[in-house]
């Protein structure tokens, strides 16, 4: 039995049987197209065509095809076979919550192994976590809506949770490398800085999708459905769950060495730079005074060799001259 052929042999079957019920068949020719006669006397084979009126319900329809089939089993001498294009989709459906949990375990797998390569164990959880929560949500919208789990809402789920990572990803990379000594304190610092560029990267997503609005297809009226949520939760979900998740339990030494290690660096570079300060303030005034010490002394010996006596009294040597900076070796160099 079949639903499928030509219109044309199709309504000349039809003809056929309508012929053989009113009893007008004569010589049989009405049946040459559906029965080949091996010698003229026997037909060897030969074929009957049906009216099928299929259900809208591809679970239905696969049951009946499954009855149907169980059926010309016991017969495998009539090689007899069931099939209509519907059957294709029914056992896509009846296979699609195997297939999508499948695809979905491994696809957060995949996300967390390579989350986990740049960021700390504890960040890879709680991002994956959070992209697996969402999808769960997206599972209940699609319920909620009336749709069912075909390859058009898998598919969206698929890409739901490589466009919900990027934002609870964003964030935990914030976390890692802000400063504080608290979670909180580097949870703060984590939104002030990557915050305004996630909402950003979400607007420009919604704004990029948003001509789906208006389209007629189902499909893409089912796609602008899933990724605006998609969209919406993923920014929720990184900008409110994931910052509190982190500043409860999120990993608090992280980088705690390299930051110690810069503040050492730090202190070390701020003392330098005062003694640096200090002694080259030191060494100015040091060497001003040597000025001021062979000024003197040169203008003692011109007054000595004109024998001038300019009322002051004028050192006459170096020994008169007060002590130096600051005692009475050489002023300190850097």
């Amino acid at each position: 039995p079949s639903a499928t052929g030509g219109r044309g042999r199709f309504h000349r079957g039809s003809r056929a049987l309508a012929a053989l019920d009113a009893g007008e068949v004569t010589g049989g020719r009405e049946f040459t197209a559906d029965v080949v006669a091996g010698d003229g006397q026997v037909a060897s084979e030969s074929r009957l065509w049906f009216f099928v009126r299929m259900s809208n319900d591809n679970a239905a329809a696969w049951r009946e095809y499954a009855q149907m089939r169980d059926e010309l089993a016991l017969e495998p001498a009539l090689h007899a076979s069931v099939y209509n294009f519907k059957y294709e989709f029914a056992y896509c459906d009846l296979m699609m919550p195997l297939f999508g949990l499948k695809n979905l375990m491994m696809a957060a797998a995949t996300i967390f192994l390579v989350v986990y390569l740049f960021l700390p164990f504890s960040i890879a959880l709680i991002s994956t976590f959070t992209v697996v929560c969402i999808d769960v949500i997206l599972l209940g919208l699609i319920a909620v809506s009336g749709l069912s789990l075909n390859t058009i809402t898998l598919v969206t789920l698929l890409l739901a949770l490589a466009l919900a990572i990027d934002y609870s990803c964003h964030i935990g990379h914030a976390y890692v490398v802000a400063p504080g000594r608290t979670r909180k304190e580097k949870a703060s610092h984590a939104i002030a800085d990557i915050g305004f560029s996630i909402i950003n990267a979400a607007g420009s997503t919604l704004l990029g999708t948003l001509f789906l609005a208006a389209s007629q297809s189902p499909v893409f009226r089912i796609f602008f459905l899933l990724i605006w949520s998609t969209i919406f939760l993923g920014l929720i979900s990184g900008m409110a769950f994931v910052p509190v998740v982190l500043s409860l339990i999120g990993p608090l030494n992280v980088d705690d060495d390299e930051h110690d290690d810069d503040d050492d660096h730090a202190r070390k570079t701020a003392r330098f730079k005062k003694e640096a300060a200090r002694r080259t303030s030191a060494s100015s005034v040091g060497t001003s005074i040597s000025y001021a010490h062979a000024g003197a002394q040169t203008v003692a010996r011109d007054a000595d060799e004109e024998g001038l006596d300019d009322g002051f009294h004028t050192p006459k040597s170096i020994d008169q001259l007060p002590p130096r900076w600051p005692h009475d070796g050489a002023p300190p160099l850097l």
